[in-house]
């Protein structure tokens, strides 16, 4: 029995899910078109080759100009559609607000869904993860630091370590905007490998070893499966 050239289906006239899916497309074939179609526009043989056949067909007169009259048609019939309210108008704090939600129609049992589900978290503490606190949050790492007194302060997770002492800051730089605050980002800016990075905050200098031994006593510490 022949194949077809549909992911090699046997040939026939009825048709098949193969039909169907080969026409998806799917982020990743999008993805390769839009690839190939760049690559496609900057080689100049290709450019070449899509201007001869497009002068071809308006010189063979399969592809005509539309006349002026067929603008002004559309131009009365959309008129028309919105004078009829046929075709409405949307609203410009409509069309921000379907925007900012990713055009998904939100309507008020979804809502109501949502402040459901809000009220049913109000106390309970976040599993460990990327927005847990702490040291469960699934990204922090261990930072060592030496204040200008003197203070060894060490330890995972590092605005975990600001938020347990305070007093080893200036009250404005630890006025917190959403997970940041100036000592979270004086800090961590200490341990950039940059060869013109800062080398000190307010006094504050990074120890980079203490760093090293946390993470090595903690690898002892791991208990290994038997």
């Amino acid at each position: 029995m022949p194949l077809s050239p549909c992911r090699g289906l046997p040939a026939s006239n009825e048709p098949t899910m193969a039909n169907y899916t080969s026409h998806i497309w799917t982020p990743e074939r999008r993805k390769n078109h839009l690839e190939a179609v760049r690559k496609s526009s900057q080689d100049p043989r290709a450019r070449a080759n899509l201007s001869a056949a497009l002068k071809a067909k308006w010189a063979s007169g399969t592809r005509k100009p539309s006349p002026p009259e067929a603008y002004l048609k559309a131009s009365e019939t959309m008129k028309a559609a919105y004078r009829e309210g046929r075709v409405k108008k949307r609203d410009p704090e409509e069309i921000r607000r379907s925007a900012s939600i990713g055009g998904r129609t939100v309507t008020e049992k979804k809502r109501e869904a949502g402040r459901r589900t809000g009220r049913l978290k109000l106390g309970v503490p976040n599993p460990p993860g990327p927005s847990a606190k702490g040291e469960e949050n699934m990204w922090a790492k261990y930072w060592a630091f030496k204040s200008p007194r003197g203070i060894v302060l060490k330890g995972k997770n590092l605005n975990e370590l600001i938020r347990r002492n305070p007093q080893l800051f200036l009250p404005e730089d630890t006025a917190w905007k959403k997970s940041c605050c100036r000592a979270s980002r004086g800090l961590s800016m200490l341990c950039q490998q940059k060869p013109n990075g800062p080398t000190s905050w307010k006094g504050w200098i990074a120890l980079p070893w203490l760093v090293a031994d946390s993470i090595k006593q903690a690898v002892r510490d791991t208990p290994r499966p038997s």
